[in-house]
């Protein structure tokens, strides 16, 4: 059978959803429930588990180095979502949120998570880099034909 706090998070989840299809409740909980949500398996992965009915006893570091990237991950949906319902275009959105992405790829190499699990040294490199890359493309102001024209 289901934990209780799942089953409520559930419920809460659809009913926001529901809400904010509706126009009841405003665009900006979904973003936020995000981030929170996130931010939680991120800075206190075990406590995570727990809330959802799992002890956090006798995993890995590895189990938990995941668990933080699964909840950077949702934090990064809320940036993305945040970023338009401030008003941002769907290109600045996505270059906040690749930000945001890099600097977790940052956070990841200097704490050693990263060997944690298994990347190399070039391999962070290219963690770091390539959402930097894509953020600067998101921020171009340059149209393609721009790019191209004498």
């Amino acid at each position: 059978a289901p934990h209780a706090p799942i089953v409520v998070l559930m419920a809460v989840f659809g009913a926001l959803g529901y809400g904010t299809s509706r126009g009841v409740v405003p665009l900006w909980i979904a973003a936020a429930s995000a981030i929170g949500n996130g931010l939680q398996f991120f800075l206190t992965p075990k406590s995570a588990w727990k809330a959802y009915g799992a002890d956090g006893k006798g995993v890995s570091d590895e189990a938990v180095v995941w668990t933080r990237l699964i909840g950077w991950s949702i934090v990064l949906r809320g940036i993305y979502m945040g970023s338009l319902i401030l008003g941002a275009t769907r290109q600045d959105a996505l270059g906040y949120t690749f930000i945001g992405l890099a600097l977790n790829a940052l956070r990841l190499s200097i704490s050693g998570d990263a060997e944690t699990i298994g990347v190399s040294k070039k391999g962070q490199v290219f963690f770091v880099a390539f959402p930097l890359l894509v953020a600067l493309g998101s921020f171009a102001t340059l149209e393609p034909s721009e790019l191209l024209s004498p």
